[in-house]
């Protein structure tokens, strides 16, 4: 199965990507050590633009001069979490405590380890443990907000809100939190007042705009979204987050002559950005352009080798085409050793196990993809036609007549059909 990287439309993934989980935020706002280091304020940079192979060389260049470095070694460990290698940040976050047990940022990263986890519990000690070390360390507090939040902890959450907007005006985590919570209230018009004051708040920053977007996008208000990313651009014409945004509004629209252009506008200013790249991947296919749709997820595994859904989807691609097939088998193996719960991974192999005739193996992937999945209608009709195969009829049947139920106009819908009459 393709995964089209589909926009993500609510307000808290503007709260992940600006002011929790950005690569650039796992340090105070004025630590020495983030500060005079000149490659490491590059490799800061290279992560936020998402070129995350350039910026784990120069902080491993970093440490080899200067194996202390604790900023880098967190570096590392916000790379690892980037790519969902949960245990080796986890590993290299331990390391920086074990020799500095009083640092705030690393009991921060220890934190987002533990939330990647799944550990609330454990992460929230490590967040209070950051904000005792330092009461000004804002990316903890913005953490504990949204931890609160997830437990429907409203009024401490919008304290926490509250208190980051005054402490810093600009940063972007208060004012989104707290729109947020006044848009779960269904005060839209309340949360976009909210936004609005941080955009007063940080009149030359480009976020706000490109934040308010995503809120009109998440309301499918398409033509708003793109007035918004307008403004974004206008203080800032290489925000290429703007750019994409762009992209993800004229698709919404159906216009994917645009979204392309607007996708390849944002790659253009940023190379390496990969969510770019694969939601251009995805337009193009949309449009009928294969070849190019081919050629862009090629370059997002150039562009970071470690990255899952460049495989997955050039090896989607690659199985529609005769003669491909090994080569796509060992795209989708790829995809599944990088990110072992990656449900579109394990259907994208299962599927091409099924097209080589390998009935068992295709389902022992399958089933692993509707367990990850939570049984999306394709992975339900290639797991019943693999079973149909083997001569599982009682297998079988129930899981295409689930799938049909649930999406009448699958591909292979005729056949499908025809195997629930025969199985009947």
């Amino acid at each position: 199965m393709i995964n089209r990287k589909e926009v993500v439309l609510i307000v808290v993934v503007a709260v992940l990507g600006w002011a929790v989980a950005g690569p650039h935020r796992f340090f105070a706002d004025s630590i020495p050590l983030a500060r005079g280091h000149a490659d490491f304020e590059k490799a800061l940079s290279l992560m936020k633009e998402g070129n995350l192979p350039a910026a784990e060389q120069m902080l491993r260049s970093i440490l080899k001069n200067d194996p202390s470095h604790v900023n880098s070694m967190l570096g590392l460990a916000q790379i690892s979490l980037d790519r969902a290698k949960l245990a080796d940040a986890e590993r290299q976050v331990l390391k920086v405590l074990s020799a500095h047990s009083s640092s705030p940022e690393a009991h921060n990263m220890m934190g987002v380890v533990h939330l990647a986890q799944k550990k609330s519990g454990p992460a929230m000690l490590e967040f209070q443990r950051a904000i005792q070390l330092n009461p000004k360390y804002v990316t903890p507090r913005t953490y504990l907000a949204a931890l609160y939040r997830a437990q429907d902890k409203l009024v401490l959450a919008e304290n926490e809100y509250k208190v980051l907007i005054q402490m810093a005006p600009r940063w972007p985590a208060g004012h989104v939190g707290l729109a947020q919570i006044e848009m779960s209230r269904g005060r839209f018009d309340r949360g976009i007042e909210i936004l609005r004051g941080w955009a007063k708040a940080d009149p030359k920053s480009s976020e706000p705009g490109t934040v308010l977007g995503m809120v009109y996008l998440s309301h499918q208000d398409y033509s708003k979204a793109l007035l918004e990313f307008d403004a974004a651009l206008k203080r800032d014409p290489r925000a290429a987050p703007a750019l994409k945004g762009k992209g993800d509004a004229y698709s919404g629209l159906g216009q994917w002559d645009k979204a392309i252009q607007s996708y390849r506008e944002a790659i253009k200013l940023s190379p390496k950005y990969l969510d770019a790249h694969l939601l251009l991947g995805s337009a193009y296919v949309r449009v009928g352009q294969v070849e190019n749709a081919i050629s862009t997820y090629r370059s997002c595994i150039q562009i970071d080798p470690q990255f899952p859904g460049g495989y997955n989807n050039l090896a989607w691609l690659l199985a529609q085409r005769p003669g491909n097939l090994n080569e796509a088998l060992g795209f989708a193996k790829r995809a599944t050793e990088l990110e072992p719960r990656y449900a579109d991974a394990h259907d994208t192999l299962g599927w091409i196990y099924f097209q080589k005739g390998e009935y068992t193996q295709a389902v022992t992937e399958l089933k692993k993809a509707k367990e990850l999945n939570g049984g999306r209608p394709e992975t339900l009709a290639h797991l019943g036609m693999s079973y149909y195969k083997l001569g599982r009829a009682k297998e079988a049947l129930p899981e295409i007549q689930q799938a049909l139920a649930m999406n009448a106009n699958l591909p292979h819908a005729p056949m499908l059909r025809k195997i629930v009459e025969e199985l009947k």
